[in-house]
């Protein structure tokens, strides 16, 4: 069970690192031995992780499968740890797939992520949300709208800045007009 684990901790990092093949393929072995002998290590964790690295490959259909699969794993209502942060993925998958077309409905995945971050009291999943709105604002040439949200996240904050997403908030934000 440990070097299961211990696999979906690699493809893991192997996918935030942007190695997204090599990613999934560790991921899958894990999830192959997860299928084989019942466990459930932390599922809808690395679905979440599997549905980077198959929209990181182009694979946006099978991502957005993923992403359906960790949500109904996280339970009947949704409502689990790590459902935030699968809805902010899928938004973010949304706007690879069909680009325009596809930011209302990326848009209203981060504001349900946002509020139900919020309700959890889960201030890192808020950020990660704002950092893709913020993003999102921006490609769409609304970088005026983009501060404000991002701000007030950040600013709720008291450690933990030299983290990868603070540090990323942070220089989005010294990017944006005040």
């Amino acid at each position: 069970m440990w070097e299961t684990a211990g696999q979906f901790l690699k493809g893991k990092l192997l996918v935030e690192c942007g190695e997204f093949a090599q990613g999934l393929l560790v991921l899958c072995d894990a999830f192959e031995t997860c299928s084989r002998t019942g466990w459930r290590l932390t599922y809808a964790e690395f679905k979440g992780t599997l549905a980077l690295g198959l929209a990181g490959t182009g694979r946006l259909d099978e991502a957005l499968v993923a992403l359906d699969d960790a949500m109904e794993a996280e339970g009947a209502d949704g409502h689990g740890w790590y459902a935030p942060e699968l809805l902010r993925i899928k938004g973010e998958v949304l706007l690879l797939q069909a680009a325009n077309q596809s930011a209302p409905a990326a848009e209203d995945r981060f504001n349900q992520a946002a509020q139900m971050a919020h309700e959890q009291g889960a201030l890192f999943w808020e950020l990660r949300v704002a950092v893709s709105v913020a993003r999102l604002r921006v490609s769409q040439g609304r970088r005026h709208e983009a501060r404000a949200p991002l701000a007030s996240v950040y600013d709720r904050f008291t450690e933990g800045f030299t983290t990868a997403d603070l540090r990323a908030a942070r220089i989005l934000l010294e990017g944006l007009p005040p």
